[in-house]
């Protein structure tokens, strides 16, 4: 087109095209040429900006994805401290034959003394704290619990009481007849007229080394009356022995449980006549016989 308008002008500069008409075609083809430059021009002005623009979204995810989504997809697959690459020059997938130093468990073994406890699922991280917590007594043995704090309860074994044998009721008659005949010797009392006790100031006193093997609670209407007890203490009184049995003589022995037996007999006596009947109760207690009581009927 620069080419004809070139020519042109020098046509005219010469008087050659002095005589020279527009027509309606040289109009339009003039116009087409232009136009067409500027369409070529506009479309690539126009074209331009968006392929810039196409391509800096393509570089921002592009960076999205190589900083943030690889590293995240490394974590899932081998945990938030695993090394995806090399560690200290080991290939990947070659096993690490390092030996650890010493006093140091590996990562998968737990300190002796620590239970091993599942990882908390999502579902039970929902769910509510249900255990109830029980006060552990060292001294007698509590509940044991597991490692979750879960109550575990232990059969209760039943306590076996064995029975006791058959005590020898008679025999400890006799022993406690002596214990009594000991208390009462001369030699525990000052010389007569008194008869004053040298080694109690009142009949409780007097009496205790009975206990071990009698229940005090009759000695106040069996054995207190052979005392009279004064502000200055306790003095005898001379009268008929506590009680009355023979050993020699039948009497019975009743079995009222398997920790209580009953002694009685019944004698014909000058001093209590033909009606004399001594009864003599036994307990199992504190792993031995004791006496529990002793009457006497006439």
């Amino acid at each position: 087109m620069e080419e004809r308008l070139r020519e042109a002008k020098t046509r005219m500069l010469k008087g050659e095209l002095s005589d020279l008409t527009f027509t309606n075609e040289m109009k339009e083809n003039v116009l087409n040429t232009t136009q067409g430059k500027r369409r070529k021009f506009s479309f690539g002005k126009k074209t331009m900006p968006s392929l810039i623009s196409a391509a800096l979204v393509m570089l921002f995810f592009a960076g999205i994805y190589e900083f943030v989504l690889v590293p995240n997809l490394g974590e899932n697959q081998h945990g938030p401290g695993a090394n995806s690459g090399n560690q200290e020059g080991v290939p990947v997938g070659q096993d690490q034959t390092d030996e650890e130093p010493d006093g140091q468990n590996s990562s998968d073994e737990q300190p002796d003394g620590e239970a091993i406890l599942p990882w908390e699922t999502e579902h039970e991280a929902k769910q509510p704290n249900s255990t109830i917590e029980q006060p552990v007594n060292d001294d007698a043995g509590g509940d044991k619990t597991d490692g979750i704090d879960t109550v575990i309860e232990e059969p209760v074994a039943d306590v076996v009481h064995s029975t006791p044998e058959a005590p020898d009721v008679m025999g400890l008659i006799v022993t406690f007849r002596n214990e009594i005949s000991a208390l009462f010797q001369l030699e525990n009392f000052t010389p007569h007229p008194e008869y004053k006790a040298k080694n109690a100031s009142t009949k409780k006193e007097f009496f205790r080394p009975l206990e071990k093997m009698a229940d005090p609670g009759f000695f106040y209407y069996l054995l207190y009356r052979f005392l009279e007890e004064t502000d200055d203490g306790v003095y005898f009184l001379a009268q008929d022995g506590p009680f009355h049995f023979e050993t020699d003589k039948p009497y019975e022995t009743k079995k009222l449980a398997d920790t209580k037996y009953q002694l009685v007999q019944k004698l014909y006596t000058d001093m209590y006549g033909p009606n004399y009947t001594l009864t003599v109760t036994v307990e199992y207690i504190d792993g031995k016989w004791i006496i529990k009581d002793i009457k006497k009927d006439y």
